[in-house]
């Protein structure tokens, strides 16, 4: 791809995130006009990830086109932007709306399961961080393994029945009946998979590469890896364990760590 399509591409997808980003905030104040409509948890997470990804993914796409981590990021800050529209879309058509508005009850199901792959692609990036290259060949296998959990992960979460994540008061609409007795163990799972072990591998991935990195990368791969520490430790606050001892104050604590971490992540 020549420099100039890549930077159209790259500003293309960055326009893009940042429209949906806007179109679901607008629904979000539309949504938090009417009391007692239901409030989409990740809103704000979302719209943190969409404006960090997508601008520093546009920096990097354009003047170094061939670089995975620009795409990588620009992928992220696009999808997250798609999660949050149609979560407050979701709300409002399904809820506001009574379900009159079309395209609701598909803005419900992508909400189920886009949060699987946005995970699986941050893991992408950590592996793969600062240069675009694995650590070692050694590391290899564990892409295979992120990438088969983000295809069968989503998969599996597209269809278990129950409330949507983070909007507790609608169901999944295409949620299979017969996966109710699974929707626990398979969520444990992914939560598990998603924020502990690819989560962590990624981050151990950023130490086992200091170790024979240059002065320059050294100082890029030390912010990174101390701002996904910080990132990892605040949603395993925030996600793991079950909710009956999510405290409150260990979820605001994890949700600080969260906003910190990721907004000192793409900055090194």
């Amino acid at each position: 791809m020549g420099a100039r399509a890549a930077a159209w591409l790259a500003w293309s997808v960055c326009a893009f995130s940042l429209v949906l980003t806007g179109l679901g905030l607008t629904f979000l104040a539309l949504n938090r006009s009417h009391p007692g409509a239901p409030v989409f948890e990740f809103a704000f997470r979302a719209t943190v990830i969409t404006a960090s990804c997508s601008s520093v993914g546009v920096l990097i796409a354009t003047r170094r086109p061939a670089h995975p981590i620009g795409w990588l990021f620009g992928v992220v800050g696009l999808l997250s932007g798609v999660h949050l529209f149609s979560g407050e879309y979701a709300i409002y058509a399904l809820v506001v709306e009574g379900g009159s508005m079309p395209g609701g009850r598909v803005a419900a199901w992508i909400t189920c399961w886009l949060w699987v792959p946005i995970n699986a692609l941050l893991a992408f990036v950590a592996l793969l961080f600062p240069d675009g290259k694995l650590p070692s060949p050694r590391w290899r296998p564990l892409t295979w393994l992120n990438g088969a959990m983000a295809v069968a992960g989503a998969a599996a979460a597209a269809f278990l029945p129950g409330p949507t994540p983070w909007i507790g008061a609608v169901d999944n609409p295409f949620g299979a009946e017969g996966l109710g007795a699974a929707k626990d163990p398979i969520d444990g799972t992914l939560e598990a998979l998603s924020y502990g072990v690819f989560g962590l591998a990624g981050v151990a991935s950023l130490f086992f590469r200091f170790r024979r990195a240059g002065p320059v990368q050294r100082q890029q791969i030390k912010w990174f890896a101390y701002a996904g520490a910080v990132l990892l430790l605040g949603a395993v606050l925030l996600y793991a364990g079950p909710e009956s001892i999510r405290m409150a104050w260990i979820r605001q604590l994890g949700f600080a760590l969260w906003f910190v971490g990721f907004v000192g992540l793409p900055w090194p």
